[in-house]
């Protein structure tokens, strides 16, 4: 993927890379899953209890519940347990059906309870 910027000002061209770094960098640091701080991590250790989302969370896992209906579940954001089982270091090692089996209980979206109400 790539992108350009149209423009001849270096300095407009400059302003508008650092703003997009700028707001990367913060959508990283807000729903990483490889964090411990962030409200992707609390979520992950809610362990089935009631959690305060904003606005932007909200919206995300909206976003996220339309692309499982859209999809008849093929989309689902809570498969992404599975990668305690499978590894992709590039080789052929296939997760045994017991650990894979294990791992299917905290799978599906179709579980998960969202509103927007404070």
């Amino acid at each position: 993927m790539s992108c350009s910027i149209d423009t001849i000002d270096p300095l407009l061209a400059s302003h508008i890379t650092e703003q997009a770094a700028k707001e990367a960098f913060r959508i990283e640091q807000k729903f990483s899953r490889y964090r411990d701080d962030n409200i992707v991590y609390a979520i992950n250790q809610a362990q089935g209890q009631s959690i305060a989302i904003d606005t932007e969370t909200f919206q995300l896992l909206t976003f996220a519940n339309t692309c499982f209906e859209i999809s008849d579940g093929l989309f689902d954001i809570t498969s992404g347990v599975l990668r305690r089982a499978w590894k992709f270091d590039g080789s052929d090692n296939v997760p045994d059906e017991e650990t894979v089996h294990k791992l299917l209980a905290f799978i599906g979206w179709n579980r998960v309870e969202f509103t927007n109400s404070k």
